[in-house]
Parts: structure tokens; sequence; C-alpha cells
């Protein structure tokens, strides 16, 4: 008599347990590139928005005062919080004055995601305004070739990554 004659196989083989693992890992790179490309595009809309957000501040403050304000030092950062002080690589310290001025009409965004170029950190919004009739505002999108919204000029594939924007106004 044989024991084993009505024993069933109870479980997956070692086979079928690793195609299973195989599409798990596969559908998994799909969706996580799917994430990272949706997560790309959310910042740079949020990049986007705080650009036109500044603009306007701006233009407000012109109408209350009859001139932009003065960037001091002449070349700053917009907004508040970057690691150090300091964005746009790093060396940029933070507009004390016109982000006074300005938080009087929006809260102050500040990019705080980090955009690595070259080695170093290009995060933040730079601003040039020295003579009070003409502003330009500096940022980076991730991606080549990302449309820059309110952007007069833009400069696309800077590191095959990035897209540089640039918003300038004169009266």
């Amino acid at each position: 008599m044989n024991i084993f004659k009505n024993k069933t196989n109870k479980g997956f083989t070692i086979i079928e347990l690793i195609v299973v693992i195989a599409i798990i890992a596969v559908l998994s790179a799909i969706v996580m590139t799917n994430v990272t490309a949706y997560q790309k595009k959310a910042r740079n809309a949020q990049r986007l928005a705080e650009v036109k957000s500044y603009a306007t501040a701006f233009e407000i403050a012109y109408e209350n005062n009859g001139s932009y304000p003065i960037a001091n030092p002449s070349f700053c950062c917009l907004g508040s919080g970057y690691p150090g002080g300091k964005c746009y690589g790093g060396s940029i310290s933070e507009c004390s004055g016109t982000n006074d001025i300005l938080k009087q009409w929006i809260a102050l965004p500040f990019d705080n995601y980090p955009v690595m170029i070259y080695g170093s950190d290009y995060r933040g919004y730079l601003y040039i305004g020295n003579t009070g009739k003409r502003i330009d505002i500096y940022w980076y999108l991730e991606g080549a070739n990302q449309p820059c919204g309110i952007a007069t000029y833009s400069y696309s594939n800077i590191s095959n990554n990035y897209t540089w924007c640039a918003y300038s106004k004169s009266i």
C-alpha cells in the first residue's frame, strides 16, 4: 500500500513564486516612474504659481509706491527659509527689505525643493532690481524644454534636466 498515492500538493512551486515576484517588480517600476514624473510636474506648477504671485506683488508695490522695490543686495533671493539663508547656488542672500515690502500683499512663497545643477543647489527665485524701474526674476524648472509660464525668456536643456526661466519688466 502506497501512503503517498492520495496526497495532493498544496502550495506554489518556486518557479510560480519567482514569476509572480517578477510581475510585481515590473508593475512597481512602471508606477514609480509615473509617480516621479507627476511629482516633477507638480513642483513645476507650484514654482510657476509662486513666480506669478511675486510678479503680482511687485505690480502692487509699484502701484502703491511709484517704483519697484530696490533689491538689497542687488542680487537676492525672494522668500525666506532657505538653508543658511542662501539660495540660487548657495551664494545669494535673501532679500530682507524687498521681502518685507512684498509680504504686505502675499504670503512669501519659497522654493524648498533642491534643483541640482553642476553640483550646486539652485532652488529659489533670484531677484535683480537695483533701479526701481525694472524687475528681473530668475528660476529653474525640472526637465528640459518646460513651459515657463509668465517668463519673458527661457533657456532649455540646461544640464539636460532643467529649464532656466526669466521674467523681466521695465517701466
